[in-house]
């Protein structure tokens, strides 16, 4: 019995270090910066989803998701590998 509970209890310990390594390891995916734009243009709504954001500076993967006003089924989708670009003084992507 107690050569049970000692295979349970590492079972156990093994499967929280596995499950904090997974977390560790897809943090780095999973770190984005959402913006959602909805002033820019009168026919379209933007989302921008970039890898990372330091200070004013977003950098990395982006995809921008266009919406049709009123939509929430995306109209389309750019994605670029790395790109770069800096935010404005409300701490929004530029739009013009």
């Amino acid at each position: 019995m107690i050569g049970l509970v000692r295979e349970l209890t590492l079972r156990s310990q093994m499967t929280k270090t596995v499950f904090t390594a997974l977390v560790l390891l897809c943090y780095p995916v999973l770190a984005q910066e959402r913006f959602d734009i909805k002033d820019a243009s009168r026919d379209y709504d933007v989302r921008v989803e970039v890898a990372k954001c330091e200070g004013d500076l977003c950098d990395g993967k982006v995809t921008f998701t266009l919406f049709k006003k009123g939509n929430s089924k995306p109209f389309q989708i750019f994605t670029l590998a790395d790109t770069s670009f800096l935010l404005d003084s409300k701490k929004s992507p530029p739009a013009n």
